[in-house]
């Protein structure tokens, strides 16, 4: 930004260690500067705004309101603070506060040197509104900055908190980047772009739930921080942001942004207690920890030239054929179960093939060491499903009219929302609001359900990441829309299922799809997809997916490794890499099959070597790869592998390179480092890590300390 004297009259600076930032009074207290100290970029494009709020309201003459319109301002400074006043809006009767300042708890102790320690400064807004229109949203603080800052825009990476973690290389380039809703699809609060002069980074200091969107959006030439707050509407006349916004610049890359979300985010009540603690005081079961394989093969599925059919007398068989293989028991999977279709909710029981033959295939199961997992279709209800080439037609209106559409979710119109297609998934279905009594009749009554035929871990899936949808309803026993209402309410069920499960069955394990921080507690382990790249939710042209949830939270949460990691009787593609990504990452091992005829005695020797060595690491290295807490990993010396991924039906497949040794860092309790390494390749890699040659064959894993 170039400095005349004129503008210099109107700004105002703010400094830590290593940025400025400048507001200009004379723009309504626009954020026209931010300026990396070390590298000298400036990250404001100050020519696009607005530059600090945008506030919707619903009716009046005008929907968006920002510091553009803002009349009477004041600005004043107040020791490492500056405060912008806005007495009334052009269009608006509004009146809006924010602070802008260095909080000394934020800044790195004195000889502390940590890449990952760096400052940032705070932010907060409050707003009085006599205009009579309510008050909807608060985009704040409005960061904007230019498409790209240099002409290597391949070395440009926007870090999103979507599930277990994206990258989005050269983000400026893609027409839109992913909106998370928080709780939801973003698993934590924070964001970075940078490349290797420099980064922008950015989280929110929210303990307690409060509905959000979280991403990057883009504004003609440039992009902004999309932080977009719902307003609750009781709050519509006066509101206060529940909690403060950080940002600042860095150098490093995620993993230095992920490092310093986590000294803040170690510090909250969901992190009260890790992992280890958890099991030695009998909170969660033990026996997630001991070696054993999530493995995903469907009840419904193909056998010899028989399509669709009902396989649950191939499960045992299945369990069995894993165990010789591998030496390890079998957490399975068997999806399909359910009574009139696969994912058809909330009807499951009895399952296919009865009661009955449930019950005794688990309790034969048991007997051999495995155990029993199934998901529930989250809090959706099908109303109604056809896939005519399987003869599934299944109505459940009547059933929906009678006992569920009085605790749907509704719209602000106060309207039942219906979502999906007759002939996909769930099927054309309708949202049951977590809030009320039918909610916890779904999942924990199915749960326990459940649990008296033999089950031993029970999924919420389809609430990814704990996000459910707004819910405006005046009737559910919780305030209409926005606020932390649904958070604190799925979140007491899921202490009710965890506490009557485990009074049922000692044993039993309650997971969620996909990761959130504000759940860990609640929660004994999740579906984890680190694994994943190319498709959801990793999907984009330019996404990677990477271990951010793992990196910051690893230590306190157990993840298995998903429902769709490969497994096959063939060599090649990128099946060794998906195995090695879970091995790596810390997670449980799991493979799928899905409907496929498949016998386990075919695995591919490379494969079969990787899983061995992931359960035997498991067994004696759990005090990292289970337990410990992950450092920053660099990759290994090692060739590169061009890996093609599927993104889908009638998409390009996505291509990434990786090396072909994997490796991930840990650090135990005792402050012991140790870092596991798997080879992925085809054929025998060395690699010379500190002046020793070390070669590994395909598939196999090796431990280092």
């Amino acid at each position: 930004m170039l400095l005349t004297n004129a503008l210099l009259a109107t700004l105002l600076f703010l400094e830590t260690p290593t940025a400025r930032l400048a507001i200009d009074a004379a723009r309504g207290g626009a954020l026209v500067s931010l300026v990396d100290k070390k590298s000298g970029r400036e990250f404001i494009n100050a020519r696009t705004g607005p530059l600090l709020y945008e506030i919707r309201l619903g009716g009046g003459s005008k929907a968006l309101i920002s510091e553009a319109d803002a009349r009477d301002v004041t600005v004043s400074r107040e020791e490492n603070a500056l405060r912008i006043r806005s007495a009334r809006h052009e269009g608006a009767a509004l009146r809006v506060e924010c602070r802008l300042w260095v909080d000394a708890s934020d800044l790195p102790p004195a000889g502390d040197t940590a890449a990952a320690s760096f400052p940032v400064f705070r932010a907060s807004i409050e707003i009085s509104n006599g205009s009579g229109a309510e008050l909807q949203t608060v985009r704040f603080p409005c960061l904007t900055w230019s498409n790209h800052f240099s002409a290597d825009t391949n070395g440009e990476f926007l870090m999103l908190p979507r599930n277990d973690g994206c990258l989005v290389q050269d983000p400026g380039s893609q027409n839109a980047t992913p909106q998370s809703p928080y709780p939801g699809s973003a698993s934590l609060q924070c964001l970075a772009w940078y490349d290797r002069a420099a980064g922008l980074y950015a989280d929110l200091r929210d303990a307690n739930g409060w509905m959000k969107m979280l991403g990057v959006e883009r504004r003609g030439d440039a992009l902004r921080l999309s932080f977009l707050h719902g307003v609750p509407r009781s709050e519509t006349a006066s509101y206060l942001l529940p909690y403060d916004v950080t940002f600042g610049t860095f150098s490093g890359d995620w993993q230095t942004a992920a490092s310093h979300y986590k000294r803040w985010a170690v510090k909250q009540a969901w992190c009260r207690k890790t992992l280890a603690q958890r099991v030695g005081e009998g909170e969660m079961p033990k026996w997630l920890l001991d070696p054993s394989l999530f493995y995903v093969y469907t009840a419904r599925g193909i056998l010899g030239s028989n399509l669709y059919t009902n396989r649950m007398d191939r499960m045992l068989p299945q369990a069995r054929a894993w165990k010789e293989l591998l030496g390890s028991p079998v957490v399975l999977m068997p999806c399909g179960w359910e009574k009139k279709d696969i994912w058809v909710t909330p009807d499951y029981f009895p399952p296919l093939g009865g009661a009955k033959a449930f019950a005794q295939l688990n309790q034969d199961l048991h007997r051999e060491g495995h155990h029993a997992f199934v998901f529930l279709s989250g809090l959706k209800w099908t109303l109604e499903k056809r896939l005519e080439d399987r003869g599934v037609r299944v109505d459940q209106w009547a059933d929906f009219s009678n006992r569920g559409m009085a605790w749907a979710t509704v719209s602000t119109q106060g309207v039942v929302q219906i979502d999906g297609a007759p002939d996909r998934d769930v099927g054309r279905n309708a949202s049951i609001c977590v809030a009320t009594p039918m909610a916890r009749e779904i999942l924990l009554g199915n749960t326990l359900a459940g649990l008296g035929l033999g089950l031993d871990v029970v999924q919420a899936d389809q609430i990814v990441g704990g996000g459910v949808p707004v819910c405006w309803a005046t009737g559910h026993g919780h305030p209409p829309g926005y606020g932390n209402w649904a958070a604190k309410a799925l979140y007491a069920l899921y202490e009710r299922i965890r506490r009557e499960g485990r009074a049922a069955h000692p044993d039993f394990a309650w997971s969620m799809e996909e990761p959130n921080e504000y759940f860990m507690p609640v929660l004994d382990t999740v579906h984890a997809r680190d694994y994943a790249q190319g498709r959801w939710p990793r999907d984009g042209r330019t996404t990677i997916g990477i271990p951010l949830f793992s990196h910051v939270y690893h230590e306190y949460q157990h993840g298995y490794g998903g429902d769709s990691c490969a497994v096959s009787d063939k060599k090649g593609g990128n099946t060794l890499y998906q195995q090695g990504m879970n091995l790596v990452c810390g997670r449980a091992p799991a493979v799928a099959v899905w409907t496929r005829d498949y016998d386990p005695a075919t695995t591919h020797p490379f494969q079969i070597r990787l899983l061995k060595g992931h359960l035997e690491l498991w067994k004696t290295k759990a005090d990292f790869l289970a337990l410990g807490e992950r450092e920053e990993s660099r990759d290994l010396p090692a060739p590169r592998l061009l890996l093609k991924f599927w993104q889908g039906s009638g998409k390009p497949q996505r291509e990434l390179e990786v090396p072909a040794v994997l490796r991930g860092a840990w650090v135990n309790a005792r402050g012991a480092r140790g870092e596991v390494w798997a080879c992925i390749a085809d054929a025998a890699v060395t690699i010379t890590n500190r002046g020793e040659a070390v070669t590994l064959e395909p598939g196999e894993v090796r431990w280092r300390e």
